[in-house]
């Protein structure tokens, strides 16, 4: 009887810190709306560990922004671009994201401490980098000369392209399996 009630508690306590953490996590995260001033379209991308935010605004032309609270916009924009996204921010506040050149060519850039760099996978004529860690790699892809995406990760401090490769898999049979098993209807 003492190892029921010993092993009741251990549950109990297991299932109250358990739900103390839970709700204690779910208090940490505070929502708030940012809009980039006097425009009507802002869209935040990235964020680092001191809540500073990568974006870019604008409903017709994007232009990017770094956003430290409490309204604190900072322009971004890679120099003599049509368009820029700044996607990615890491903790040293570098950045990447791409833009659009004059002839409407999409390439990817990095951003350190002002520098702006353009990362373009050799051969190629559309890049985008959609996100930077602290060890300054970039998370990116290319599209080929026939149109299929590849993902990649660029090494800033090697100047390195490592290609991901990832298998292809013939969805196919999982629409007719979830149509069968009624999960999915065609309209």
């Amino acid at each position: 009887m003492k190892k029921i009630v010993f092993t009741f508690a251990l549950v109990v306590a297991v299932c109250v810190g358990a739900a103390m953490s839970i709700s204690a996590r779910e208090h940490r995260f505070d929502f708030r709306t940012i809009i980039f001033p006097d425009d009507t379209f802002t869209q935040t991308l990235g964020i680092n560990d001191f809540d500073t935010i990568a974006g870019y605004h604008g409903a017709a032309v994007n232009k990017g922004f770094v956003f430290a609270s409490p309204n604190n916009f900072t322009l971004e924009n890679f120099p003599n671009s049509a368009q820029t996204q700044v996607i990615g921010i890491n903790n040293r506040g570098y950045t990447d994201g791409f833009y659009i050149d004059a002839a409407g060519i999409n390439h990817g850039f990095l951003d350190i401490n002002g520098s702006f760099t353009t990362v373009d996978f050799p051969g190629t004529t559309l890049n985008q980098l959609l996100g930077l860690n602290n060890l300054e790699q970039a998370a990116g892809y290319y599209a080929d000369a026939a149109g299929i995406d590849h993902p990649y990760i660029f090494n800033n401090k090697g100047g390195a392209f490592s290609v991901i490769t990832i298998q292809r898999v013939d969805l196919r049979f999982l629409h007719r399996w979830r149509r069968e098993e009624s999960w999915f209807s065609d309209l």
